[in-house]
């Protein structure tokens, strides 16, 4: 499913009684291939009924489940296609991907009405986290007071070092997110292939690397890695439950119908190489609400995390679940297709609680900037280029941007458009910069520290056709698009 290109979602439930037992409901509202699994939660019950189904854009009445078709926007055959894939399952999987579209470029919905025999009944739909929504709704911004100060606007994610970086050079930032393998050597022993050297893993090396750079400058904010899809033995937090059989549920484990035959319930490790060779590697399972409170509040908020005094925020690599980058994790752990959704859905809602929870408390997530424009969450947004400066800047030229936290890809060879585009668009949370991936700490751009432009006197403002201007109480930006030149008027 693309979830990148979603551009609203909801979901609605609702449960009322008639038939053979309650009738349960529900209303998934996404921009593209919708999909919502419906199952009876009592054992051996199965649905017997499916008395409504409309993949458009049905109307949605006050009352529970009060849904009708909306005929200038319906999939005829909708009724007849949920039927097919529900009736008598106690479990069912409805997709609308590999249907005609009944309406084109309108968001819609797949709203349904079902009964199972006894007991009752749920409606899940499979919705994607807001960092996959191309700003709408955007994630929440965060909480942290807003600077439009340019050097206090850069960011960076350094990695690959086998020591520390330099504090001096990195706390010229704004923010600084610290890959994993910062510092590799110091918390790494690549002869045994275990995490001991100085007693360290890399979580306390991260967050003394974060300390150094406060004692530098402690406005720079830093951000320290965690990993979505996997539970890591070289992070302390998780090491602590991955060696504890107690929290052995806290991850994916092999389903009996496993092809590798391998005894059920057997923790599943795909064990890590490059610096930490053979360092067990486990899957969160986030369907579980005992994990989801240890991973929030321990991992991403204790003493290794936002509750250092050092540590304002991390970076949730992976976020898009289970198998973004083990492709044949599903299949060796023997998933059936519905079991791989809702873990993906739960983990989704993972994700947003823990961007909702670190922002209200002035903290952040990396991932909670606006970065599906790029195809991936854990990316940056690139700003414009010659070819699409209009398509990019009419977008974030709309008002609503403003609401969107924002990062922007530093083009090293149009600095001047590239700086003007972000100054005209950029909202109260943005960020630009390089160097990302591994890379070691970018060179600073000497660009960022000549300008004070002081603070927004206007929105983005088209002066023209393909030209785009915006004010500051020390001057004023223009991006021509036409003839792909800037003016920087500070």
């Amino acid at each position: 499913m693309a979830y990148q290109n979603l551009l609203f979602l909801a979901l609605s439930l609702a449960v009322i009684v008639e038939g053979s037992g309650p009738s349960f409901c529900g209303n998934n509202k996404v921009r593209n291939a919708i999909s919502v699994i419906l199952s009876c939660d009592e054992p051996g019950a199965y649905i017997d009924n499916i008395s409504f189904a409309s993949f458009g854009t049905p109307t949605i009445s006050p009352g529970d489940c009060n849904y009708a078709v909306n005929n200038t926007c319906n999939y005829p055959q909708s009724l007849s296609f949920v039927q097919s894939l529900c009736l008598n399952q106690s479990e069912c999987l409805v997709q609308t991907g590999s249907l005609p579209d009944p309406c084109n470029n309108v968001v819609k919905s797949l709203a349904i009405v079902a009964t199972c025999n006894s007991g009752t009944g749920s409606f899940k739909g499979i919705v994607p986290t807001c960092t996959m929504t191309s700003g709408t709704p955007p994630c929440p911004l965060p909480t942290w007071e807003p600077t439009y100060q340019l050097n206090r606007s850069t960011i960076c994610q350094p990695g690959v070092t086998e020591g520390f970086l330099d504090a001096n050079e990195a706390a010229r930032w704004g923010l600084v997110s610290l890959d994993w393998s910062i510092a590799y050597n110091v918390w790494n022993s690549n002869a045994s292939g275990t995490p001991i050297l100085n007693n360290l893993t890399c979580a306390e090396t991260l967050v003394e690397q974060a300390r150094q750079i406060k004692a530098v400058n402690p406005l720079t904010k830093v951000f320290v890695y965690r990993n979505t899809e996997l539970a890591l033995s070289f992070l302390k937090p998780q090491r602590d439950v991955m060696q504890d059989p107690n929290f052995a549920y806290f991850f994916l484990q092999y389903q009996a119908n496993n092809p590798g035959n391998v005894t059920p319930g057997t923790i599943y490790n795909e064990p890590a190489g490059f610096p930490c060779n053979d360092c067990p590697q486990y899957f969160t399972n986030f369907s579980e609400p005992d994990a989801v409170e240890y991973f929030v509040g321990v991992s991403e908020q204790g003493e290794f995390g936002t509750s250092s005094p050092y540590v304002d925020g991390t970076f949730l690599d992976d976020s898009q679940a289970i198998p973004q980058e083990h492709p044949n994790a599903p299949h060796n752990l023997g998933l059936t297709t519905i079991q791989l959704l809702k873990l993906q859905n739960d983990t989704y809602r993972y994700v947003d609680l823990v961007i909702q929870t670190l922002a209200a408390n002035s903290h952040y997530v990396w991932q909670g900037f606006n970065n599906a424009d790029c195809g991936d969450p854990d990316g940056v947004m690139p700003g414009p280029s010659a070819s699409n400066c209009p398509t990019v800047m009419d977008k974030i030229c709309d008002p609503s941007w403003q609401n969107v936290p924002m990062t922007m890809q530093w083009d090293i060879y149009n600095k001047e458009q590239t700086l003007a585009a972000f100054l005209i668009g950029r909202g109260p949370y943005a960020y630009v910069g390089y160097g990302w991936n591994g890379q070691p700490l970018p060179e600073w751009d000497a660009m960022w520290d000549m300008y004070d432009v002081g603070t927004p006197v206007n929105l983005c403002s088209q002066v023209s056709s393909g030209v785009y201007a915006r004010n500051y109480t020390n001057g004023y930006a223009t991006l021509n698009c036409n003839t792909w030149t800037a003016e920087l008027n500070f």
